[in-house]
C-alpha cells in the first residue's frame, strides 16, 4: 500500500468511527464536545473498592481501542488534562489548559438529578463519576455526554455529601480505586465500581473545611479545604500530611475544584459572575507558583474539577 492511499484509509476509518453525538450543537465536532472514541462503564474489583481496571463496558473505553487507535491499557490526550464542572442551572463541562490558563467549553451536562451537582472525578476509560447533593451517584460519558444514574443508596453506606477522587493503586498502575470523602463527617471511604458498597477507611485528621479530592497516577492522594490545607492523605487511615495553608484561596462560596498535573496541584475557585481564580501550587517549592483569574462563558460557581490517573505525575525536568 502506498503512503497516500494508507492516508486515505486512515481517514476513512476515523470519519465512519467518529459519529456526531446527538448531543452536539450542529457546529460543535466530537473534538470539541468530548474524547474520542466512546467511553464505556468502569470494570471494578473486589468488594471493599480496590483494583478497579479501566477498559469495560460495551464501548470499550478511549484506552482500550474502540475506534480510538490505542492499545489496551493505553490513555487518550484528552484523559491527560483537567476538566472543570460548574454547577447551578444547566452544568458545563470545560478542558482546563494547564499551559495557556485557559479553558474550553466542552458542552452541556444534562443528567436526571436537580442540582446543584457536588463533585466529580474520571476514570482511566472516560467516564466521569458525578455525585449530587442529593447522595445519588451518576456516569457521564465524555465522549456523547450521556448520563445515567446509578443504583446507589446512600442511606445504606451514609456517605451523602460525597467528595470523589480515583487514585491508582501503585505507581504507574493501571489499576486504580475510587475514594470518597463524606464532607459533614471528614469520613474517607472507597466505593467498589461495580457493587457500589462503600468501606470505610477513617476520618481525615487533621479535620479540612469542605475538603475536596484528587488522586494521581503514582498512587498519590491529596485533599484540600475552603478554608484549610492542602495536604496528602494516608489512604489507608485518612491521615493527612499538612502541606501548605491555602490562605491565596481561601474564603466561602464561589466552589472549588481541585485536580493534579505533573506534580503540580490545581485549585479552581469561582470569585464572580463568570469570573474563576486558578492556583498552580508546586509541592517542590510549597508555593503557588501562578495565581490568576479567568473567564468563562458561563456561572462560575464551580461544582468540582477531576483529571484521571492517566494524567503525568511527574515534574517536568
Amino acid at each position: 500500500m502506498t503512503k497516500s492511499s494508507m492516508t486515505i484509509w486512515v481517514l476513512s476509518l476515523l470519519a465512519s468511527a467518529c459519529a456526531v453525538p446527538a448531543e452536539l450543537a450542529p457546529d460543535q465536532s466530537v473534538s470539541d464536545a468530548g474524547l474520542g472514541g466512546s467511553a464505556g462503564a468502569a470494570a471494578g474489583g473486589a468488594p471493599g473498592g480496590g483494583g478497579a481496571v479501566a477498559g469495560g463496558g460495551s464501548g470499550g473505553g478511549v484506552n482500550a481501542g474502540g475506534g480510538s487507535g490505542l492499545a489496551p491499557g493505553e490513555c487518550s490526550d484528552q484523559l491527560k488534562q483537567i476538566y472543570v464542572l460548574t454547577a447551578l442551572e444547566t452544568p458545563h463541562l470545560l478542558r482546563f489548559d494547564a499551559d495557556k490558563f485557559t479553558f474550553t467549553e466542552v458542552g452541556k451536562v444534562v443528567c436526571p438529578f436537580s442540582p446543584p451537582v457536588y463533585s466529580f472525578t474520571i476514570s482511566r476509560d472516560g467516564t466521569a463519576w458525578i455525585s449530587a447533593t442529593s447522595g445519588n451517584l451518576y456516569k457521564l460519558d465524555l465522549h456523547t455526554l450521556a448520563c445515567t444514574e446509578l443504583d446507589y443508596d446512600p442511606k445504606a453506606s451514609g456517605f451523602y455529601q460525597m467528595q470523589l477522587a480515583f487514585a491508582a493503586d501503585a505507581p504507574g498502575a493501571k489499576t486504580e480505586t475510587l475514594f470518597a470523602v463524606d464532607v459533614p463527617t471528614g469520613e474517607l471511604g472507597t466505593i467498589d465500581p461495580l457493587s457500589l458498597q462503600v468501606t470505610k477507611v477513617g476520618k481525615l485528621s487533621p479535620h479540612i473545611n469542605l475538603p475536596r479530592l484528587t488522586g494521581t497516577g503514582d498512587a498519590k492522594l491529596f485533599a484540600m479545604g475552603f478554608t484549610t490545607p492542602i495536604g496528602e492523605v494516608d489512604k489507608k487511615n485518612g491521615n493527612v500530611k499538612v502541606m501548605k495553608e491555602v490562605q491565596e484561596l481561601a474564603g466561602n462560596g464561589g466552589g472549588l475544584g481541585f485536580a493534579q498535573l505533573a506534580g503540580d496541584l490545581f485549585a479552581f475557585r469561582g470569585v464572580g459572575d463568570k469570573k474563576v481564580r486558578v492556583g498552580r501550587y508546586s509541592p517542590t517549592t510549597g508555593t503557588f507558583v501562578k495565581l490568576d483569574e479567568v473567564s468563562i462563558s458561563q456561572n462560575a460557581l464551580i461544582a468540582g474539577a477531576a483529571v484521571s490517573t492517566c494524567a503525568p505525575f511527574a515534574v517536568p525536568k
